[in-house]
């Protein structure tokens, strides 16, 4: 009879384990899928607001974005590998463009780090960073996640155009037609 007693004890305490690995299990995979989710880079998405209201100007504290039409913006970092392989086609495509559309840099580093690099490369657009080094706010606010980002915006603030990563003035060019000057 202890044998019988001993054996369904074992059995309903085995049932109870198994149920609470089930549960913790759920659980976990649960949280697991958040914060995949959650932790997903973040990319400037066509179609999606870009806010530069807290952009300086490197070369003229005042002289603020000209926002009446659109904008080809060029957003990298100074450290950036890839953002300096970018320069020779950002170069090419103010050279050819800055006529028919304005053309502006948006360095996410600090002022300081952001003019000696300017100047180091002979770069002929403006380039503005964030007010007070501000760099995370504007990150987080325009969902830039990773850099280089050649961006078309219109007067509007409106993402038309984005390209990540390594662009070359000819896909810039092939995208030229799409914009509206108004």
């Amino acid at each position: 009879m202890r044998q019988q007693v001993s054996d369904k004890l074992y059995f309903y305490f085995l049932h109870v384990v198994i149920a609470a690995l089930s549960i913790l299990v759920y659980v976990l995979a649960d949280q697991n899928s958040t914060l995949k989710q959650s932790s997903a880079p973040k990319s400037v998405k066509i179609g999606q607001y870009f806010d530069v209201s807290g952009l300086a100007n490197l070369d003229n504290d005042t002289n603020k974005f000209d926002t009446t039409g659109s904008q080809l913006l060029f957003v990298f970092n100074t450290t950036c590998p890839v953002c300096s392989a970018n320069l020779d086609h950002w170069k090419r495509s103010y050279a050819e463009l800055s006529n028919k559309l304005t053309i502006y840099g948006i360095s996410v580093d600090t002022k300081q780090r952001s003019s000696e690099y300017k100047l180091s490369n002979s770069i002929p657009f403006p380039v503005f960073c964030p007010e007070n080094d501000q760099i995370e706010t504007f990150v987080n606010v325009n969902n830039v996640g990773t850099v280089p980002y050649t961006l078309l915006r219109n007067a509007n603030g409106i993402i038309e155009m984005s390209w990540s990563g390594l662009a070359n003035f000819d896909q810039i060019h092939s995208h030229f037609g799409l914009i509206s000057y108004h």
